[in-house]
């Protein structure tokens, strides 16, 4: 039996896998408080300005998870240069994370749109 260091790294690649699926799931614990606060905003039970500001850093946080997947979709390519074999599993994972955190940012600024329009008709 030969040894393969790509086969051996391989196997414990799903560890730093790990780390898309916890940006997808900060990604979605974003649009959820993006949710709740445009709901308590035409409620009338929160403070606007703190929720406008609130929304901004959430949205520069969103950024930098999309920033991340692109790293990883970095990676992946390198991946797939050295070896199709280990690319081909994990680059599916990759693609539907990336598309679910997309479209949870696009969520994410609809509804800052929404507060910030709230927020200047209200003002």
């Amino acid at each position: 039996m030969t040894y393969n260091a790509l086969k051996e790294l391989m196997s414990y690649y799903y560890l730093e896998f790990n780390v898309y699926y916890l940006l997808g799931v900060i990604m979605l614990i974003n649009t959820i408080k993006f949710g709740k606060d445009y709901i308590s905003i035409k409620k009338n039970k929160t403070d606007k300005i703190q929720s406008f500001k609130a929304g901004y850093f959430d949205l520069i946080i969103s950024v930098l998870i999309m920033l991340g997947l692109g790293s990883g979709f970095l990676f992946q390519g390198a991946l797939s240069d050295i070896s199709s074999e280990y690319s081909q599993m994990w680059i599916s994972k990759m693609i539907i994370i990336a598309i679910i955190s997309f479209v949870l940012f696009i969520v994410q600024l609809i509804l800052y749109l929404f507060i910030k329009n709230h927020f200047i008709t209200k003002t």
